[in-house]
């Protein structure tokens, strides 16, 4: 029904015979569709009826082919917008920079993304231009995204907020700015830990995206993806699983996003992982590594991901020199992509807990000593704290040095309660072996039943985690000579 009354409108303006006013009118109802993020096509070729002497159409096809993440088109747009951009009125040229900034995130430039999105920003606050496409709550919530890729917390939320207090006044006009900024809002709790928060936006953007009546297959995929990520940190490995099968249905039926089915598939190798399934852990690791394009540079922080996640996998299955040979491929991806800092936390990490296992201590001393240094310097999450504490615990632990390495558990156990159950139970777990080592065999049990009680899997009582503690609590047990306790755990 709107598409036919904008054809009848085009169509009296034209009878008119005023151009201007069919420009603008076209324009104005380009602008309501991108805003809704509907009908690119049609957005497109309202727009191109226009051509695009100016700045301003163009603006809307770049737009229009961002929203349709036709990168190649939107990119070779841009290129023919930097002769106009000095030519448009000030929020067009607002609406370049929000553009440039777009695309730039996709392609992983998140610095000069940031300086764009800054730009827009700046010109459209300073103006206070009308703005029928709230191009300036667009332009928000593009910058804090970009801010959240660069863990650059703080700067994310004011924006987030103001973005999501615009587009909830009139939550029927912006289902779908709101619903995108639901989902931001979701990923910033998630990388805080504060998990319900995260669980209650990503719920309102999946319902808001299932609300519409287009097709919203992409952005449902990576709802429900990102709803299992969460239950899985949580703990609730029922309604994780659950949730990345409707992910991996709806990715696989309708989506031709390679890389958004590539994350479903890597997270499902890490939920198989955590559960000892190892067989399918790999098979689904293997699966999202071959659905990435190593020449693409929008994949890059993604291979680096999940090489390293493969890395761990090996690690289990004692496959040490396959191992190496990944997390060393993710470090030289982002010596390659000039990356540094906090994106090398997780693979430096893992290597140096191979290399602490193989009895490389100087080498795993010198790894840790650098992240030590990234992690004073950034925002990093609780998790990876953790992570760097339980990993020089080891090294400790493996030096003989064990007051130092327990202080150091002590401060892993500290920052893994903040981040999930699984590396709780692993801190605990590790401390555990170390009281038994300075034979405190109450302490142990202390540690091993801390272990133990951390998960609660909801999927069986036969989960490796709980049969490994079992294990450890029942041969502490044995140790004690308490044969009752030592025989109800080891059954």
């Amino acid at each position: 029904m709107r598409l036919k009354f904008s054809g009848l409108v085009l169509f009296l303006l034209l009878c008119n015979g005023s151009y201007a006013q069919l420009a603008d009118t076209t324009l104005a109802w380009a602008d309501r569709l991108l805003l809704q993020e509907v009908h690119y096509p049609v957005a497109s070729r309202l727009t191109r009826t226009l051509g695009a002497p100016t700045l301003k159409p163009l603006n809307r096809l770049i737009d229009a082919a961002l929203l349709s993440r036709d990168y190649p088109l939107a990119d070779s747009l841009l290129r023919q917008s930097n002769a106009l951009a000095g030519s448009g009125s000030d929020r067009e040229r607002a609406y370049d920079h929000f553009n440039r900034a777009r695309l730039l995130y996709e392609q992983s430039d998140y610095v000069e993304a940031a300086r764009h999105g800054s730009s827009a920003r700046q010109m459209l606050a300073a103006n206070k231009m009308a703005d029928p496409g709230a191009l300036l709550q667009r332009n928000d919530l593009q910058l804090a995204k970009i801010f959240i890729q660069q863990r650059q917390l703080r700067q994310a939320q004011p924006l987030l907020t103001t973005a999501f207090d615009f587009f909830n006044q009139d939550s029927v006009r912006y289902a779908i700015p709101l619903a995108q900024t639901c989902f931001a809002m979701g990923l910033w709790h998630k990388i805080n830990g504060d998990w319900q928060s995260a669980l209650n936006y990503y719920t309102r953007a999946a319902r808001l995206f299932e609300g519409d009546s287009h097709e919203r297959y992409y952005d449902l995929g990576r709802c429900y993806n990102n709803l299992g990520t969460v239950y899985n940190e949580q703990g609730n490995y029922g309604q994780a699983k659950a949730w990345y099968v409707r992910a991996l249905q709806v990715k696989r039926r309708y989506s031709s996003d390679s890389l958004s089915l590539a994350v479903t598939y890597n997270n499902m190798g890490t939920f198989y992982s955590n559960f000892g399934n190892l067989y399918q852990a790999r098979e689904h690791y293997e699966k999202s590594l071959a659905l990435l394009n190593p020449r693409d540079v929008r994949t890059r922080e993604r291979q680096i991901q999940f090489l390293n996640n493969y890395a761990n996998l090996l690690m289990e299955v004692d496959e040490q020199d396959a191992a190496e040979r990944n997390l060393r491929r993710s470090l030289q991806l982002l010596r390659e992509a000039g990356v540094s800092g906090e994106p090398a936390l997780a693979p430096s990490l893992s290597l140096a807990g191979l290399l602490t296992a193989r009895g490389e201590l100087a080498s795993a001393e010198e790894l840790l000593e650098s992240c030590g240094r990234i992690l004073a310097d950034s925002q990093s999450t609780s998790r990876m704290v953790a992570l760097w504490h339980l990993r020089h615990a080891d090294l400790l632990n493996h030096k003989g040095d064990l007051a130092a390495a327990d202080e150091a558990y002590g401060l892993a156990e500290k920052f893994a309660g903040a981040a999930n159950s699984l590396l709780a139970s692993e801190v605990f777990r590790h401390r555990g072996e170390l009281a038994l080592k300075q034979m405190k065999e109450n302490d142990a049990l202390h540690y091993f039943h801390n272990a133990y009680t951390t998960i609660k899997p909801d999927l069986s009582v036969n989960d490796p985690q709980f049969c490994i503690n079992f294990n450890l609590l029942g041969s502490t047990f044995l140790q004690k000579n308490d044969l009752d306790s030592a025989l109800h755990y080891l059954q």
